[in-house]
């Protein structure tokens, strides 16, 4: 798996939306990162199954946060945590292929929120395949409580 850093195609600043308490993030740094499906991730239907792409999300976004935010966090006693997940599939990923999965914030709600989006593409169709938003926030483990988003992640986000 390979991770790379880009800046954002959604250059601008922070606009807060009618709602007032959500911030839409266009100025995230966009993390892309590449994997490759294997043989035994293809369900009957000779295609991956839905449920991987969770799977291959999900590391996305923790080589997204990258290993010097995730030891910081863990010194600190904080975690990050999914409450809410959507996801579109929008065509079917076949064996073999290699995807690129690109990751950034595109709001933050609140002080202890965000919304993570993330985009699977097939390189070798350059096609879309699936496109997702975790909601997501940190907790303190030893109080098991959300906390306000570190300085960390916006030191490392924007």
């Amino acid at each position: 798996m390979q991770l790379k850093k880009e800046n954002s195609s959604n250059q601008g600043v922070k606009n807060q939306s009618e709602k007032g308490r959500v911030m839409k993030m266009e100025n995230s740094k966009i993390f892309t990162s590449e994997m490759k499906p294997r043989w035994d991730e293809m369900d009957a239907n000779g295609h991956i199954n839905y449920m991987v792409y969770l799977s291959y999300y999900s590391e996305a976004r923790l080589l997204a946060l990258g290993q010097d935010v995730l030891m910081d966090l863990k010194e600190k006693n904080i975690g990050p945590f999914i409450y809410k997940v959507e996801v579109d599939y929008k065509k079917e990923l076949r064996y073999p292929d290699t995807i690129r999965i690109n990751t950034w914030i595109s709001e933050i709600i609140g002080k202890t929120r965000s919304i993570i989006q993330q985009e699977i593409y097939s390189v070798r169709t350059n096609l879309l395949i699936s496109t997702a938003r975790f909601h997501a926030a940190f907790v303190d483990l030893n109080r098991r409580r959300p906390i306000p988003l570190p300085q960390v992640f916006f030191d490392h986000f924007f």
